[in-house]
């Protein structure tokens, strides 16, 4: 009889209830199985932000590889996978967030289209829809993530109440643990591998280019890193995780 394969990021078990300490343990077994216990890993993020065009679009694409932006303009709050590296996902979100001063380091990531901050006629309608879409991920041409519902990712939280004829709070309520959503299963990510994100819109939509600034979408992924990771590995872990010959 054939052995039945299990994907190594699957085997979730809850320690004294907390879920950060069992995607850890899933991460060991993950090192384990691969031989990789004396790699150097470490908790990290991907960050990738997509500026927004006033273009109309059905679809948001990106990729948070390195290699695969060799040819984009550097943003200075993106944190892209190195070529040697392989990324774990733990858990992800999506924010909107204006441009402050040309940058996007100066911005507040909002978990919704904030009216206050959004606040040319439609824009916030428009960037509602992005909530109404899906998210894909593709490596090389293999679905690893589908269609993901991106309504989770749509946040609203209590605002303080403001006192009589003051214009409202223009800031988003954003608890980490509240805004990043864990996924199972956990995704695995390849620097050295294309890779392309995508949010499918529903409808053709104006996201960009209002009279209020520039807006961009950021995704962020939080999980962990493995650095100098050999080719042949990548290649068994593609193989037993995605079926794809590495």
């Amino acid at each position: 009889m054939d052995e039945i394969i299990q994907n190594p990021m699957n085997d979730v078990a809850i320690a004294q209830g907390s879920k950060n300490r069992a995607f850890f343990l899933q991460s060991k077994n993950f090192l384990h199985r691969y031989g990789l216990e004396k790699a150097t890993i470490s908790p990290s993020k991907l960050r990738f932000d997509t500026t927004l065009t006033s273009t109309a679009v059905t679809n948001i694409t990106f990729s948070p590889i390195a290699t695969d932006n060799s040819n984009i303009a550097n943003v200075n709050t993106n944190v892209l996978l190195a070529q040697s590296d392989v990324f774990l996902v733990w858990r992800m979100g999506f924010f909107l967030g204006k441009q402050v001063s040309s940058s996007n380091a100066k911005s507040v990531l909002n978990t919704f289209p904030n009216n206050a901050i959004f606040s040319t006629a439609n824009e916030s309608a428009n960037l509602q829809g992005i909530y109404s879409g899906t998210f894909q991920t593709l490596i090389n041409t293999t679905q690893i993530v589908p269609t993901m519902a991106m309504e989770q990712f749509n946040f609203v939280g209590l605002a303080q109440a403001t006192p009589a004829g003051t214009p409202p709070i223009a800031a988003s309520s954003f608890e980490w643990d509240v805004v990043m959503h864990e996924v199972q299963p956990n995704p695995v990510l390849f620097g050295n591998m294309r890779t392309q994100m995508t949010v499918q819109l529903p409808e053709a939509l104006v996201l960009g280019g209002y009279a209020s600034g520039v807006n961009f979408l950021s995704y962020i992924a939080e999980g962990i890193k493995i650095s100098g990771v050999s080719q042949n590995i990548v290649a068994q872990i593609l193989k037993d995780l995605y079926k794809i010959e590495g």
